[in-house]
């Protein structure tokens, strides 16, 4: 079902872009004036929609590789800080534009993790990414990496099939927390299945793919980590955990 809605995406806006250049090109033909103005205010949104559309395979490929496990992960030891930290640096114009205060809470030790630094960099793109798109009117977001020891199903989160795992070890987490608008308790048990949509009011934006949460939660899980979501009226919070070593 999650497929088949995805091409009906890809089909729509192949069509509307083609629709939008016909369209062009008949009126184009009485008229004499003006051409490249009106070229110029046609293209640039179809441009966008072929933007869109890119998009959408990539992120299908994408999903489609971390869901078989294709992908060979190229594993490093690195600091979990560091990382979060350059990540959001490159985010901060986007920050800045939606009118929202980041607040980095990094603790005083260093703290590291063995895993593929890129394809966790992309999980804290996603979710950073997400935090801002929704988080809209809340004035900040902030992004907190804490440590701790797991010793209960609590912090298994949508992995709870490897809780053994996790049992006393020591676990680096990352929170990404948004003031925007609840997800509604409804939709919660369903935030990181592919090409969910819930609510209309936190409907895919029409730069998106609707893969985020899900590519997220697929590169955590073959990482043996773990991710999960909360909300109620104050705040909304994604957090992950992976092993400290």
């Amino acid at each position: 079902m999650g497929y088949l809605e995805l091409l009906r995406n890809l089909t729509e806006q192949s069509k509307k872009a083609n629709i939008q250049y016909k369209a062009q090109a008949i009126s184009q033909e009485d008229q004499t004036q003006d051409v490249f103005q009106e070229l110029s205010r046609y293209i640039e949104p179809a441009y966008n929609q072929c933007v869109n559309l890119k998009v959408l395979i990539e992120e299908l490929f994408e999903y489609t590789k971390l869901s078989n496990r294709e992908l060979k992960l190229n594993l490093a030891t690195f600091s979990v800080g560091e990382l979060l930290s350059q990540t959001l640096t490159d985010f901060m114009p986007e920050l800045e534009k939606a009118g929202l205060e980041l607040r980095l809470k990094l603790p005083d030790q260093r703290y590291s993790v063995e895993a593929d630094p890129l394809l966790i960099k992309r999980v804290f793109d996603n979710l950073i990414s997400n935090a801002i798109r929704y988080g809209a009117g809340g004035g900040c977001i902030d992004v907190e990496l804490t440590s701790e020891i797991c010793r209960n199903h609590e912090n298994a989160g949508s992995n709870i099939d490897l809780i053994d795992d996790y049992c006393n070890e020591r676990i680096v987490a990352v929170s990404f927390i948004n003031y925007g608008e609840p997800i509604p308790d409804q939709e919660l048990p369903h935030i990181f299945e592919r090409f969910y949509r819930g609510d209309k009011s936190r409907a895919r934006p029409a730069d998106g793919s609707g893969l985020g949460l899900a590519i997220a939660e697929s590169i955590i899980r073959i990482h043996n980590g773990s991710i999960a979501a909360c909300s109620s009226e104050d705040r909304t919070v994604f957090s992950i955990r992976l092993k400290s070593c």
